[in-house]
C-alpha cells in the first residue's frame, strides 16, 4: 500500500550534499552575484539551488529552509572571503534593489 503525507509549513532540512560541494555552491553564487548584494538574496539563491534530505512518500507543501549549522557554514565562508579581502561588509545605509536597508549588504573586493 502507497502511503504519502504532505507537511505544510517552513521545514528545516538537512542537506543532501558533501560540505565541499555546499561550498562550491556558496562561492559559486557569491561568484555570480551582482558587485553588491545582500545576505539574504545569497542565501536565498542558495536554498532554491540546494539538495535537501527530503523524506520518502513527502511532500512539502511550505518552504525548505536551512539548519542552523548549515547557516553557520554559510558565515564561515563568507567570512573567509572577507579574510581573503575578496568581499568586504557595507556598512553604508544603501537600499537593495527591494529598498530594504536592514539587511547585511556585502560588496566584491575587485
Amino acid at each position: 500500500m502507497y502511503v504519502s503525507k504532505t507537511i505544510y509549513g517552513e521545514q528545516y532540512l538537512p542537506l543532501a550534499c558533501t560540505p565541499e560541494d555546499f561550498k562550491s555552491l556558496i562561492l559559486s553564487e557569491i561568484e555570480q552575484s551582482e558587485n553588491h548584494f545582500s545576505s539574504h538574496d545569497l542565501i536565498a539563491r542558495i536554498g532554491r539551488k540546494c539538495d535537501f534530505q527530503k523524506e520518502p512518500n513527502v511532500t512539502y507543501a511550505g518552504s525548505i529552509g536551512f539548519l542552523g549549522t548549515d547557516l553557520d557554514f554559510i558565515n564561515k565562508v563568507i567570512w573567509k572571503q572577507i579574510w581573503d579581502k575578496k568581499l568586504m561588509i557595507d556598512l553604508t545605509n544603501r537600499k537593495d534593489s527591494f529598498g530594504q536597508t536592514n539587511k547585511i549588504q556585502f560588496i566584491k573586493v575587485i
